[in-house]
């Protein structure tokens, strides 16, 4: 064998080598994109983030209780607003339709108050309310 033909032999060895080292990188970087392991790594990557952001949760929580008092009646609070706005409206309601006559000696509800029941909007198939004059003995 000639000089020159060695040559051809050992570039075309490093062909054939070089072409087993891509063939090699092309099915690494295959696997690695694949759906399946993508989305294995996204969810160790969330894992370990929520593992992270737990655990500073937690020593803020130990280094400041009232904050975390103050957020999580907050949290509630907004998550509850609604039944807390209509708990809130009933008791104010009720409040104001059980206040005090004048005259301070006998308390009697706005509630047993004829006139209160005569108004047009608390008619109750009623054809018109009752006038003061019907009311009074």
């Amino acid at each position: 064998m000639t000089g020159r033909q060695r040559d051809v032999e050992s570039a075309r060895e490093q062909a054939l080598a070089a072409r087993a080292r891509l063939t090699g990188t092309l099915a690494e970087i295959q696997q690695r994109l694949s759906p399946g392991s993508l989305a294995e790594d996204a969810i160790e990557h969330i894992r370990s983030g929520g593992i992270r952001l737990a655990s500073r949760a937690v020593s803020v929580a130990k280094a400041r209780p009232l904050v975390t008092v103050g957020l999580v009646a907050a949290v509630i609070g907004w998550l509850f607003r609604h039944s807390i706005i209509g708990l809130i409206d009933d008791i104010i309601s009720k409040a104001t339709a059980t206040d005090v006559v004048d005259e301070g000696s006998e308390d009697v509800s706005v509630g047993d108050d004829p006139l209160y029941d005569a108004h047009p909007m608390r008619t109750e198939g009623r054809a018109a309310p009752i006038s003061k004059e019907e009311v009074t003995p």
